[in-house]
C-alpha cells in the first residue's frame, strides 16, 4: 500500500493535481449549466471563437476555451495525457515555471487557432462554415508536451522514464490523428507544442527543482 502511495505521490505535483481538479469541476458546472440554461449556453459563452475574440475584443475566451471539454470522453484522454506528462514536466521545471508554460502554451494555442480559423475564413466562401467553436485543454497539453520534449533533450534523451523516442512517437500519432480525423483543433496543438518547446528553454533551469 505504501509503494501504491508512493508511486502516486508521483503523479501528483500541486499545479498539475489543480489544473485536473479544475477542469473536471468545470465540465461538471459546464454540464449541469448547459441543462439548466439551455442550448449549450455556458459551453458557447466561454469557448474559443476567432470573430468573438478579435471583432467583439472577448479576449478572456483564450483563457476560459481551455478548461472547457466536448463531452467526459474529451476530458478524459487530455487528463490521462496530462496526469502523466505534466506532472513529470512540473517535477522538472518546479511548478511557479510549470504553470507558466501551461497557460501561456494554452493562451498561444488559442491565438494560433483564431488565427487560422480566420485566415480560413477569408479565403472561403461565404458557404465555407469556418464561424466554428473550439474547446479543450490539449493546447495547453501539448504545450506541457513540448516543454517535456525540451527537457528530455536537454538530459540527453531520458527523464524519468520517458525518452524522446517515446514523446516523438506520440507526437506523430496526435499529429496523424488531427489530419485524418474532423474536429480536431490541429492549429492549437501544433502552436501548443511549439511554444511548450520554446518556453521550457526559456524557464527550466537543469539545476533546479521545485520553484
Amino acid at each position: 500500500m505504501r509503494e501504491f502511495i508512493n508511486e502516486l505521490k508521483k503523479y501528483a505535483t500541486p499545479v498539475n493535481t489543480a489544473i485536473i481538479i479544475l477542469n473536471i469541476v468545470v465540465i461538471i458546472a459546464q454540464a449541469i449549466l448547459d441543462e439548466v440554461w439551455g442550448g449549450e449556453r455556458f459551453t458557447y459563452t466561454f469557448s474559443l471563437a476567432w470573430w468573438k475574440v478579435f471583432d467583439e475584443k472577448q479576449y478572456y475566451r483564450l483563457l476560459t476555451y481551455m478548461f472547457l471539454h466536448a463531452g467526459f470522453s474529451h476530458i478524459f484522454n487530455n487528463m490521462i495525457v496530462l496526469g502523466f506528462v505534466g506532472s513529470t514536466a512540473e517535477r522538472m521545471m518546479g511548478s511557479f515555471r510549470y504553470a507558466v508554460a501551461y497557460i501561456s502554451s494554452g493562451l498561444v494555442a488559442g491565438l494560433a487557432s483564431c488565427a487560422y480559423n480566420r485566415w480560413c475564413w477569408g479565403q472561403a466562401s461565404e458557404a465555407g462554415g469556418y464561424y466554428n467553436y473550439s474547446l479543450g485543454a490539449s493546447g495547453a497539453v501539448f504545450g506541457a508536451v513540448g516543454a517535456l520534449i525540451f527537457i528530455v533533450i536537454i538530459n540527453r534523451g531520458r527523464v524519468a522514464g520517458i525518452t524522446l523516442r517515446q514523446l516523438i512517437l506520440f507526437l506523430i500519432l496526435s499529429v496523424y490523428a488531427g489530419l485524418t480525423s474532423t474536429g480536431i483543433d490541429n492549429a492549437a496543438h501544433i502552436a501548443g507544442v511549439l511554444f511548450g518547446f520554446v518556453s521550457a528553454a526559456i524557464l527550466y533551469n537543469r539545476q533546479g527543482g521545485y520553484a
